[in-house]
């Protein structure tokens, strides 16, 4: 198996594991960054003022989430740009481009080559990709372009929203409640958890508490509508 097909697959087995937290996020980029040969990750989710929530970034500059958001958010043309495309593009500037955003923020944190992602349907929770290449690795391809599309489409079809669900459950709130749709028993979810039944009535108090649901089957009848795709 080729290290792209590797990699694919580890893609997948982290899409499948639970919800997109910002744990989830970050070991995501680090599997795209390997992917793509690119450099720098960014990613954040979408809420009421654009897709500018929940910051995450891998190999980026110290200060490159605090130098945006501080400032250069402000002088941004590019993403409102790129958002409104709704697909994943790539993004090459011309040699003489040398704008605030482009030169003092970009550049200057070795971002030269960039690809981008934006899903078709954004809503508050949704996901964007951001990659980005230092200038010795050359810029994306059309089938890199094309990779991240499905890869981008996976993620929305696997990881739903905030606006699907409104509901953010734990790693482990995610486990205990993908069991409850099975119909296994106490006895059962803590064996295969090998977790204490003291600790398993905690998950489901919060679960129970989170989805609004008065038992078990309630419960199991939330998260099946949540997250089945």
């Amino acid at each position: 198996m080729n290290d792209a097909k590797r990699l694919d697959g580890e893609l997948i087995e982290l899409l499948l594991e639970g919800p997109p937290s910002d744990e989830h996020r970050a070991r995501l980029g680090q599997l795209l960054l390997d992917l793509f040969r690119a450099d720098v990750f960014v990613s954040y989710t979408a809420d009421e003022t654009g897709p500018y929530a929940r910051p995450i970034a891998v190999n980026g500059a110290d200060d490159l989430l605090s130098a945006y958001d501080e400032h250069f958010r402000s002088v941004d043309w590019l993403t409102p740009q790129l958002c409104n495309r709704r697909r994943a593009t790539a993004v090459v500037f011309p040699e003489r481009k040398m704008d605030e955003f482009v030169h003092d923020f970009l550049r200057r944190r070795d971002m030269y080559f960039g690809m981008n992602y934006f899903p078709q349907s954004p809503g508050a929770g949704s996901i964007d990709l951001r990659l980005w290449r230092s200038p010795d690795r050359g810029p994306f391809e059309g089938g890199d372009v094309l990779h991240l599309q499905r890869v981008g489409d996976l993620i929305q079809r696997l990881w739903p929203s905030a606006a699907e669900t409104g509901i953010e459950l734990t790693k482990r709130e995610h486990e205990v409640a993908r069991m409850l749709t099975l119909g296994m028993s106490d006895k059962e979810i803590c064996h295969s958890l090998d977790m204490a039944l003291s600790t398993l009535r905690t998950h489901l108090r919060s679960i129970f508490h989170k989805t609004a649901s008065p038992s078990r089957a309630a419960a199991a009848h939330w998260y099946r509508n949540a997250y089945s795709r």
